[in-house]
């Protein structure tokens, strides 16, 4: 009827599986724990799925699977541009070059990441250089060389008002625009 073997069999097996669950449970636990992410403060995560897409804009934590979704990180600090020397000339057809420096922050990530995608630096730095050569173009070559130098800050500002109608569209506003060089060839 009652064979203590099987008992002590039934036992050890009973137990081996519990154990077995418990392990299984452990590793599960730690790869699950291994997968939060704390944001940084000085960067913006855009986590997206089939269906939706969160912006962890330097605070939060999610936890991340890279089968699941993807994620682009964006580093949330104030970008530097150097447009280098522009050749122009002025009304009386005087040539002379302009050197600029372009401050920029972005703003809204997820408009960044959908416009620019991941690796958005050279294609913002082409934007502004072609935005500012042009403008500066423009309006360099109705005046002449001396009223250019005397209007310097108004021509900054016109400049900084000109890249935000542009940069507000791919998710960035420019902070400062400074001429650092303007003379003569």
């Amino acid at each position: 009827m009652y064979d203590p073997i099987i008992f002590e069999v039934v036992n050890i097996v009973i137990f081996t599986m519990i154990m077995i669950i418990i392990v299984i449970m452990l590793i599960m636990i730690i790869y699950w724990m291994r997968r939060i992410v704390n944001v940084p403060v000085d960067e913006a995560h855009i986590v997206t799925t089939k269906r939706k897409r969160k912006l962890y804009d330097g605070h939060g934590r999610y936890i991340f699977f890279s089968f699941v979704g993807n994620r682009i990180i964006f580093k949330k600090k104030v970008l530097i541009f150097k447009i280098p020397s522009i050749k122009l000339k002025d009304r009386e057809n005087l040539p002379f070059y302009i050197t600029l420096s372009c401050n920029v922050k972005m703003i809204t990530p997820i408009l960044t990441a959908e416009t620019l995608g991941r690796d958005y630096f050279p294609t913002l730095q082409e934007i502004i250089n072609n935005n500012v050569i042009s403008f500066v173009n423009k309006t360099c070559s109705e005046k002449l060389f001396g009223e250019i130098n005397s209007i310097r800050n108004e021509l900054e500002s016109i400049i900084k008002n000109d890249l935000t109608k542009t940069l507000i569209k791919y998710g960035f506003e420019p902070i400062d625009v400074k001429i650092e060089e303007l003379n003569y060839l």
